[in-house]
């Protein structure tokens, strides 16, 4: 019944990048989850491809119905997390923050919806929902500055062979995340969101990292470690990812933004050596430092 419904409600959509009008018309053809599918991940490489789309918000939105109505929870976790994100100051922010943190919730993910949920509660104190909201916490909660400071502290209490406690760790990147989306203008949300990507480094979820440290370079340019933030996402994309051609996009932009930063040097070395072996670049370097020598 809920899907004829959203079929008979289906109103034509059509956006500015042809693929995703196309994959669109054929999940409205054909509604099913394959089609679903296919859609939110042409949602996704639209995302990726055009940070400055004129559809982007489109996109998201009908990703997120798309994604809901055919159960897709990650598709629409990333959709919800990005709009909350990009439009922070849309009517239907509050409701969106809601809404994943209840799918935080039924995910299992405590600390993120813990951060949610108490940030929803001091933003938006009289909602429709923050009855609701009160009895989806699972601790008492004083200050949540001091609550995701705490759960940093756990990432390194019982590690494992790698020196860390992953479910910790995890649970702490989760918990800054939904922290800086609900509190962007907080003056530790910058640091939370550089101490979790270094998080997911260590963790190896590389496009979490990834994410994060775009997150930092778009919203906090001003802040002292978004130049390095920019330098680890090239560092990253070249020898974690080896996208060759997205680290050397990266490491230029390092050096038109920051050509007198004092990491513009490493940076130039390598730009220069881009692609190369360990093996070739010690060699060069031990060329250079030969010639010095003589």
């Amino acid at each position: 019944m809920s899907i004829l419904l959203f079929m008979s409600c289906q109103k034509k959509v059509t956006f500015a990048d042809t693929s995703l009008t196309e994959s669109y018309d054929q999940f409205n053809s054909n509604q099913s989850e394959e089609t679903a599918k296919n859609f939110a991940g042409k949602v996704v490489e639209y995302l990726l491809l055009n940070p400055d789309g004129e559809d982007r918000q489109k996109a998201l939105e009908t990703g997120m119905k798309v994604s809901d109505q055919f159960n897709l929870t990650a598709a629409k976790s990333s959709f919800l997390t990005t709009t909350i994100k990009e439009f922070p100051r849309d009517a239907k922010t509050p409701d969106r923050v809601f809404e994943l943190a209840s799918l935080m919730k039924s995910l299992g993910k405590t600390e993120a919806n813990n951060a949610l949920i108490y940030s929803f509660l001091e933003k938006y104190k009289d909602h429709p929902k923050a009855d609701e909201a009160k009895k989806m916490l699972s601790s008492e909660i004083s200050d949540i500055d001091q609550y995701v400071t705490d759960l940093g502290n756990k990432v390194f209490e019982n590690p494992d062979d790698f020196g860390i406690n992953q479910n910790s760790a995890q649970a702490y990147v989760d918990a800054c995340e939904a922290y800086a989306m609900v509190n962007p203008e907080s003056v530790v949300a910058p640091d939370f969101l550089y101490k979790a990507a270094e998080i997911a480094r260590t963790l190896r979820t590389f496009p979490k990292a990834l994410s994060l440290y775009d997150w930092i370079i778009d919203s906090y340019p001003e802040y002292e470690k978004s130049p390095t933030s920019l330098f680890l996402k090239a560092y990253v994309l070249e020898n974690n990812l080896n996208d060759i051609d997205r680290a050397r996009t990266s490491y230029e932009a390092f050096l038109s933004k920051y050509p007198n930063h004092h990491l513009s040097d490493d940076v130039n070395f390598l730009l220069e050596n881009l692609g190369k072996s360990d093996d070739e670049i010690l060699e060069i370097i031990t060329k250079k430092k030969e010639g010095q020598e003589q």
